[in-house]
């Protein structure tokens, strides 16, 4: 109706984090985005000392490092 509601929401869906938005006022169905990769758990870490990775990281046998140095001790301690 108009004049009623509002055109975003936020809710959880089966456990899952989620934006709603109606970014059309004539279209019926909203813009649904799944937040669960923006908590703060989600993030990229080194496989070896923990660190946020960068954008350019290591792949070594399905792990990620964030630099040579890791990737190397880690290697060494195997």
């Amino acid at each position: 109706m108009d004049d009623e509601g509002w055109p975003i929401g936020i809710e959880i869906w089966q456990g899952r984090l989620r934006l709603i938005i109606f970014d059309d006022i004539n279209r019926e169905d909203p813009q649904i985005i799944d937040l669960e990769n923006a908590r703060e758990t989600a993030r990229t870490r080194c496989n070896w000392c923990g660190k946020e990775m960068e954008t350019d990281s290591i792949k070594w046998k399905g792990l990620l490092f964030c630099s040579e140095a890791c990737l190397d001790a880690c290697r060494a301690a195997q």
